[in-house]
């Protein structure tokens, strides 16, 4: 083999053992904290909902010439 691809593989080599063991040494504790959950009730927002923009649609579903 020639020297770049000895090189090459060597490095290869070298970052895969540093990958590895930095892997099996860290001991972080990552915690995750659960999301507060949101309750929306749908019937407090439509009792209390206050100038509520209407829409007007045609409705062309049954056109006849």
């Amino acid at each position: 083999m020639s020297k770049t691809a000895d090189l090459f593989a060597a490095s290869a080599a070298a970052l895969i053992v540093a990958c590895v063991a930095g892997w099996a040494v860290s001991d972080t504790q990552a915690r995750a904290t659960t999301p507060a959950t949101v309750q929306i009730d749908p019937f407090a927002a439509m009792t209390s909902a206050t100038q509520v923009p209407t829409e007007h649609f045609t409705d062309f579903s049954f056109v006849f010439n």
